[in-house]
């Protein structure tokens, strides 16, 4: 190759260097291209399923910190019926996490 080249005339080898740039540009966009789609399915991912079940985990950790301040209040008074009324927290945190 290094032998081809030197046997090229000057003005043939200036005509190459634009070709040589044009075609590394070609594959430099191509691989644009194709690392913007791989991007936007990821992205795509990451909307669709990993942040709801964040938001989700969010709010049951929320809910779960309530239940157990409820239950420590209870406890701490020795109130039944306090303790009665932490069922329903209880059962609602039970069906978000069926889901």
């Amino acid at each position: 190759m290094i032998a081809m080249l030197k046997n090229l005339k000057i003005q043939s080898k200036l005509l190459l260097m634009p070709l040589v740039a044009s075609i590394a540009f070609l594959l430099v966009l191509g691989m644009d291209l194709i690392l913007e789609q791989q991007n936007n399915r990821l992205l795509l991912r990451l909307e669709q399923e990993y942040y709801p079940h964040h938001e989700i985990a969010q709010k049951l950790a929320e809910s779960l910190i309530a239940l157990q301040r409820n239950l420590q209040d209870a406890v701490a008074s020795s109130d039944t019926d306090l303790l009665v009324e932490t069922e329903h927290p209880y059962r609602v945190i039970l069906a978000q996490l069926d889901h």
